[in-house]
């Protein structure tokens, strides 16, 4: 069975100044300082929610083990 693609994501500005709902959706991906980095599998809603904070973080492909 294969691996499950991942993604990291990185924040790379900080959240001050930002809306609710954008801040929302940076701890939902598990982000919470600038400098954080979190590997998620790459599905349809983590792709979602990194759109709507584009802006703010960089998204990488995480190669296999």
């Amino acid at each position: 069975m294969s691996e499950a693609k991942k993604v990291r994501i990185t924040l790379v500005r900080g959240w001050a100044g930002k809306s609710k709902r954008q801040v929302a959706t940076l701890r939902s991906l598990g982000l919470r300082r600038s400098g954080d980095s979190n590997e998620l599998r790459d599905e349809p809603t983590v792709r979602g929610a990194i759109t709507k904070v584009l802006h703010l973080v960089t998204v990488e492909p995480v190669e296999g083990d």
